[in-house]
């Protein structure tokens, strides 16, 4: 019985650590990263988590969005983004196949970079 109470316990402390590990905030990716990917399919797809500014709007749905290491194209579908405002974006890499598009950063969520998860 001793062994099974001990064998829950390892259970349940290994469960709450994998929770916890969980729970920590994403890993900022720098822009000159995906930048520095163009034209790697191997990446293609990615998720990507970003910290900076939507610096314009580039017509339609696409716009720009900077950090302090370069500048790259976000597809925000129907989504409106705040221009000016440090922000926190997360979506997939989508590489430009056979020089047909281009380099972006498809956009699954935003908030601003001073709230909360």
């Amino acid at each position: 019985m001793k062994k099974l109470s001990l064998f829950a316990l390892m259970l349940v402390v290994s469960v709450a650590a994998s929770q916890a590990a969980d729970s920590n905030p994403p890993q900022i990716t720098p822009v000159s990263w995906i930048v520095a990917t163009r034209h790697n399919i191997n990446v293609d797809d990615k998720f990507v988590t970003l910290r900076g500014q939507v610096v314009k709007r580039d017509g339609g749905s696409d716009w720009w969005f900077s950090d302090t290491t370069g500048s790259v194209r976000l597809d925000t579908g129907d989504k409106e983004l705040p221009v000016g405002r440090t922000l926190i974006v997360s979506g997939h890499i989508d590489q430009a196949r056979f020089g047909v598009g281009y380099l972006e950063v498809e956009v699954k969520r935003w908030r601003y970079a001073d709230q909360g998860m």
